[in-house]
């Protein structure tokens, strides 16, 4: 993680093997499709910062060079 405007603790860390509730590696989902199609959307379950809740959420990524993606996501009512 090069930058998070919600979380500055993740800068450093390497967020790929992190698993959401349904075993899935969201993270490590967003950076292959970023880089092996340029950009996309993905939807995964995580927690929200604001409500404490396990929420869907959909985020879309960017490839900006051959090693970095920059994704941006919102998180969507409801249940996961």
């Amino acid at each position: 993680m090069l930058a998070h405007g919600g979380n500055p603790k993740l800068v450093g860390r390497n967020l790929a093997t992190v698993r959401d509730l349904l075993g899935n590696q969201p993270v490590a989902e967003v950076d292959r499709i970023a880089l092996a199609h340029g950009q996309g959307w993905h939807n995964y379950v995580w927690p929200n910062p604001a409500t404490g809740l396990i929420q869907r959420k959909k985020s879309y990524v960017v490839r900006t060079d051959d090693n970095t993606v920059c994704g941006s996501g919102y998180y969507q009512p409801g249940p996961p």
